[in-house]
């Protein structure tokens, strides 16, 4: 394995790995619950993929947690649990007990990063799609001088 780059500690992150366990079957996963482990894995917000399994098995036990990692977009499971603490889970509306707290680990850039880099990029038309429409809205009105054009959901534009 290469020296990570982020690592302070390459030798531990290594030894740390050696432990790690890639979970591909449900019946896996079910297994994985009944013991005391850190279960990372993929969350689309909450709204399918292996998360799912594992919240069948979780979200009543108050010994759990969930931890978001990043942002979670309006009408989602995962924006629903932070503001409600409910979740649809097999299209039943269910009261989550185990703890859960949202952290700002997002990949994507802020507000202040994409206005400096579509001022230095200075592109002739803007067109703005990811995120909240009201997020999307107030983007654009920060450059009234450009031609900004916000695609609908399922819209298919050509550049």
């Amino acid at each position: 394995m290469e020296e990570p780059i982020y690592s302070r500690n390459g030798a531990a992150l290594r030894k740390a790995f050696q432990r790690v366990k890639e979970v591909r079957r449900n019946h896996r996963r079910q297994d994985l619950v009944k013991q005391q482990s850190i279960i990372l894995t993929t969350s689309g917000m909450m709204e399918g993929g292996p998360v799912m399994e594992y919240l069948k098995h979780i979200h009543f036990d108050e010994k759990s947690s969930i931890l978001l990692t990043g942002y979670q977009t309006k009408e989602t499971n995962g924006r629903r649990l932070i503001e409600t603490g409910k979740m649809m889970v097999d299209g039943e509306l269910i009261n989550i007990k185990c703890e859960y707290e949202q952290f700002d680990f997002s990949a994507h850039a802020g507000r202040k990063e994409l206005i400096e880099l579509i001022k230095k990029v200075d592109p002739k038309v803007l067109i703005l799609q990811h995120g909240d429409i009201e997020a999307i809205e107030s983007l654009a009105s920060e450059f009234k001088d450009k031609k900004v054009y916000i695609p609908e959901l399922g819209e298919t534009i050509q550049v």
